[in-house]
């Protein structure tokens, strides 16, 4: 009997350390499993980040080259629209019926231009030959 004691307490001083040393592999186990799964969901937000980053990126600059075009067909219209009002009026009379019919072809020709708020044509003494205001 003293050997089969001996031998229950060998077992018992062994059995504690590898109960330890299972603890620790296992918290070490899941501590790994932790880093992995912080790890992949860390790498799929800085993939979906620059994602977006990207696509912001060609949306801003879809934007730009609209709002640019945007601007000079502006500028082409108001650049026509003053070419043919100057025109007109270095070559006709300005009389009072020519100066209504004048006005008229002007305004009618800024009503077909949304961009436009208000226009004038002035002279030399910066007096007002020709004027349309339109509120949108």
């Amino acid at each position: 009997m003293l050997g089969l004691k001996r031998q229950v307490k060998s077992g018992k001083g062994a059995g504690g350390s590898t109960h330890i040393l299972a603890t620790w592999g296992i918290a070490g186990f899941v501590g790994a499993a932790c880093a992995v799964l912080i790890g992949m969901e860390a790498s799929h937000i800085l993939h979906q980040r620059s994602a977006v980053l990207a696509e912001s990126r060609i949306e801003t600059a879809n934007l730009t080259s609209s709002l640019l075009q945007h601007a000079e067909l502006t500028f082409r219209t108001a650049d026509a629209l003053l070419i043919g009002i100057v025109e007109r009026l270095e070559h006709e009379s300005l009389s009072p019926e020519a100066r209504r019919r004048l006005r008229a072809w002007f305004v009618q020709e800024i009503q077909h231009s949304s961009q436009f708020v208000n226009f004038s044509v002035v002279d030399a003494e910066s007096e007002s030959v020709l004027g349309a205001l339109f509120l949108a």
